[in-house]
């Protein structure tokens, strides 16, 4: 099953570049100037966010600093320490072990 489920997700990357190298080519096919920054923009912006982030108060949080610290506080309260034992799962009939 675990071969299985890799050549899946193997034929699933190819076709999702042959879907990009696609688009790439009909924007340059196109010969249209307008396109071709339209298409450059929609790659090299940052279209997601963290979205409000609220302190201790409820108060929003503004600066990226100040968020990876409000993050790193909220997780660092709610995870356990680690007793150095390595675990395992048995996931859709294929046994994944953590790799030392």
């Amino acid at each position: 099953m675990c071969q299985k489920c890799k050549d899946c997700a193997d034929e699933w990357k190819r076709a999702v570049l042959y879907d990009e190298m696609l688009a790439e080519e009909r924007v340059v096919t196109a010969n249209n100037v307008g396109a071709f920054y339209k298409y450059v923009y929609k790659r090299t912006t940052n279209h997601c966010g963290i979205g409000v982030v609220t302190d201790k108060n409820g108060l929003p949080i503004t600066n990226d600093q100040a968020k990876a610290n409000a993050f790193n506080d909220y997780f660092s309260s709610v995870g356990t320490a680690d007793n150095n034992v390595k675990r395992h799962a048995k996931l859709s009939g294929c046994h994944v072990m953590q790799c030392t």
